[in-house]
């Protein structure tokens, strides 16, 4: 049990955020105060700051250019001139399947392209191609290895036309009437 000194009330130590540092005993520190009188102060200092953070978040953006823009420098290392220039590589369609994103039309009636993706390796970061999302899925659901890519690759060629009668499905045996 803990006592908050805001509202006074003794509570347990669950109900205290807890720091990422550790005492000598090797227990998490606390905030000082609890999760409500934290909630309830945060908010009035942010409130209070309101215009500077949000000049801080204008200039932040005037720096990095759009929030996509500093999506790809943090992720990726990469600007967005560079982004638009391996798209350009692959004459804006999709390094696997070779399909352009489609234009959608937003609420307001605007154009909206479906960005490509940005493949890369997860250990190197190293940028391998600008992929459709669902190719940039599936390579993720085969966790980007070809020795999985190619069994099933195998797979489907050894299936293409095969399998069960056409008297079943993969529910089971088709039910007459």
């Amino acid at each position: 049990m803990r006592r908050c000194p805001k509202c006074g009330i003794a509570k347990s130590l669950d109900d205290f955020y807890r720091l990422k540092i550790k005492t000598a005993s090797g227990e998490y520190r606390r905030y000082p105060y609890c999760r409500k009188c934290t909630c309830a102060m945060q908010n009035v200092r942010y409130h209070a700051n309101k215009p500077l953070v949000k000049e801080r978040v204008a200039e932040e953006w005037r720096r990095l250019g759009t929030p996509k823009a500093a999506y790809l420098r943090r992720t990726y290392g990469i600007s967005a001139d560079d982004y638009m220039h391996h798209i350009a590589y692959g004459g804006g369609a999709c390094w696997i399947c070779g399909r352009v994103p489609p234009v959608r039309k937003t609420k307001g009636g605007r154009p909206l392209v479906t960005a490509l993706h940005v493949d890369h390796d997860h250990v190197t970061v190293h940028i391998r191609g600008m992929l459709c999302h669902s190719c940039n899925i599936g390579l993720g659901m085969f966790m980007d290895d070809p020795r999985i890519l190619s069994a099933a690759l195998h797979y489907l060629k050894r299936n293409l036309n095969t399998g069960f009668p056409p008297a079943y499905t993969a529910r089971g045996p088709l039910h007459a009437g």
